[in-house]
């Protein structure tokens, strides 16, 4: 469960230990700058916002076209799946460089193409073709 705190950069994480569980009781907690504290490689920073931003306008630009040829719901954020793509992967990347297990990203990768089967028209999500989706194949 994440919780805020009274100032909006600090989340916990909130873990219990139950009967038979082998969950770590307390709560992990982490703070996130917010954007006017100045970072010590603001270089290092700047080169990977470039990057990001390049693969988030990849990823828009194939979810457009995805809306544009009938294979997105019209419905369908470009911007935001471009952002949420990006993160997830990031984020799955972290992890298995963290638990040095390749399942785990396996794992998010799995997941993060059935989540973008929510966004496909029927004649898409019937297939297999939420994968060519993450690649930027499909679209």
């Amino acid at each position: 469960m994440l919780i805020p705190s009274r100032r909006s950069t600090t989340f916990s994480i909130g873990c219990w230990k139950t009967s038979g569980s082998a969950s770590v009781s307390g709560a992990v907690r982490w703070a996130i700058s917010p954007p006017s504290c100045p970072d010590v490689h603001e270089g290092f920073r700047q080169r990977l916002a470039g990057i990001f931003l390049r693969w988030r306008c990849a990823a828009d630009r194939r979810a457009r076209r995805g809306r544009a040829t009938g294979r997105l719901r019209p419905d369908s954020d470009a911007a935001g799946l471009a952002q949420f793509i990006v993160a997830a992967l990031e984020g799955a990347i972290l992890l298995t460089k963290v638990t040095k297990d390749i399942a785990v990203m396996e794992q998010c990768v799995q997941h993060l193409k059935h989540h973008l089967t929510l966004y496909t028209t029927s004649r898409l999500s019937d297939g297999p073709h939420a994968a060519e989706l993450v690649q930027g194949r499909a679209i």
